[in-house]
């Protein structure tokens, strides 16, 4: 629950869907999300869009794309891209700052 188990600048790509939410620790398991991208690397979150009210989840299992960017910019990544085509789910690439 708070390390992703992955080596240093070892993957392009950490996928986290529909359980960012879940995480006990956030801050410490995105700091050892940042330190497994390889330079250039992305992080791409999706989770149900709190703002939907048809997302097939309750609200405790929902976040605004508000509280998504608002967690994850500060523990040093930089929105890079919105998923925006996606029916009832914020989808958002970060990269590393």
């Amino acid at each position: 629950e708070r390390d992703p188990k992955l080596p240093p600048q070892s993957v392009d790509v950490v996928f986290i869907a529909h359980s960012y939410h879940e995480f006990g620790d956030p801050e410490t398991m995105m700091e050892g999300v940042r330190r497994s991208l390889k330079p250039g690397g992305r992080l791409v979150i999706v989770e149900y869009a709190k703002e939907k009210k048809l997302a097939p989840a309750s609200t405790l299992h929902k976040m605004s794309f508000d509280e998504i960017r608002s967690e994850i910019e500060p523990m040093g990544f930089e929105l890079d891209r919105l998923l925006d085509f996606l029916p009832t789910q914020h989808g958002l690439i970060f990269t590393v700052r």
